[in-house]
């Protein structure tokens, strides 16, 4: 999962730290949108492994130029590390299913993906509508802690 053949220490699996500052093993991808007749569309952010983030629109396969981005704290990188590692509703990042409900017409899609990780959820994000699981609750509060950090 580590880019650059360092390994990683024991039990931090999102988080590296370097001598001179805090860095993510790996880039984050989240996108959030929905899936409708002609495809699907929404945001993706991508939080890079030394703190640079971006946030673009996508339509289908195409995503557009960056509408904001930035460059988080050493803090906010340690905040984020710690959101990808502590468990949430009984479920790390990493122990989450691959898939969590099932696609349908004009539904809600959110994804997270970090190195070997890839995780997919056909649920409304911090929304009251969302499957009743722990695994979707989860979901939702990994993906809506990280975007409250980057202000995203």
């Amino acid at each position: 999962m580590l880019n650059h053949g360092s390994s990683r220490p024991p039990g931090n699996s999102f988080f590296l730290l370097t001598t001179s500052s805090p860095t993510l093993a790996d880039p984050i991808t989240i996108k959030i949108g929905r899936r409708g007749v002609v495809g699907s569309s929404g945001r993706v952010i991508n939080i890079g492994s030394d703190g640079a983030w971006s946030v673009a629109r996508f339509i289908n396969g195409q995503t557009e130029s960056s509408s904001a981005s930035g460059r988080l704290s050493a803090e906010q990188i340690r905040s984020i590390a710690q959101v990808l590692n502590d468990s949430h509703h009984g479920h790390t990042l990493a122990s989450l299913p691959i898939q969590i409900g099932a696609s349908h017409i004009n539904c809600p899609i959110a994804s997270i993906s970090s190195g070997q990780i890839s995780k997919l959820a056909y649920i409304e994000i911090n929304s009251p509508k969302a499957p009743d699981s722990s695994a979707a609750r989860a979901f939702s509060d990994i993906v809506s802690k990280l975007l409250r950090i980057i202000g995203a």
